[in-house]
């Protein structure tokens, strides 16, 4: 029998059908598991890079796409920046963060590619959501974040995973669990970021510690 947390391949066939399922697959892990939802060692490495995204100045708005349980908008919003977080399921763990940081913080249950936005972002991070999608949408996805990133400051911070030993090839790998993964090696991160409108400045490797991929944290302007 199929578990609630996998996803099969008739629910992949479509860019709708797959969102669907992601949707379903992401309800249960959070209501299972609010915690822990995303790999921590990237995140650590964001935060840990943040001095270098506040030159020339800090960043006064930041969008984190597949926010999971939040953790990475809020350190943002004690940072200054007004943080927003988009991810497919509302987590748990957002009300507790929002109502320590009024004004500062908030959330926002939907499909990043349906959301409506009013200004453009200082910083957007994308951390493990972006390589989840279904391939007819990345080129549009990556777009639609080239659109939103403020003009001549903004900048946008991307976590994926590494083509390494395990995984020989760049391009579109499927987990186990059913869902998409887009993997990259250090040499194609640049010129297919380049495509949709930015420039590398730097690519951090992360190891994982949970037997998953290593990842690729990217910054690009």
């Amino acid at each position: 029998m199929k578990k609630s947390t996998e996803i099969d391949d008739d629910a992949r066939s479509t860019p709708e059908d797959y969102m669907m399922s992601l949707q379903r697959y992401y309800t249960d892990l959070y209501a299972d598991q609010p915690v822990c939802t995303r790999g921590y060692r990237n995140l650590r490495a964001i935060e840990d890079y943040y001095d270098a995204l506040c030159r020339p100045e800090a960043p006064r708005s930041m969008l984190d796409i597949g926010c999971g349980q939040g953790e990475l908008t809020a350190f943002f919003a004690d940072r200054g920046a007004t943080a927003l977080g988009v991810d497919l399921v509302e987590n748990p763990l957002w009300a507790g963060l929002v109502e320590s940081r009024a004004g500062r913080l908030a959330f926002h249950a939907c499909d990043f590619m349906d959301a409506s936005f009013v200004e453009p972002f200082d910083v957007i991070v994308d951390s493990g959501c972006f390589h989840h999608q279904h391939p007819d949408v990345q080129p549009l996805y990556l777009d639609k974040i080239r659109a939103l990133v403020t003009p001549d400051r903004g900048k946008f911070i991307l976590s994926l995973f590494e083509t390494n030993r395990e995984i020989e090839d760049d391009g579109i790998q499927v987990m186990r669990d059913g869902r998409f993964a887009r993997t990259a090696s250090l040499d194609w991160v640049a010129p297919f970021l380049a495509k949709h409108g930015f420039t590398v400045r730097q690519t951090l490797r992360v190891p994982r510690e949970d037997g998953t991929p290593y990842c690729l944290v990217v910054h690009a302007e």
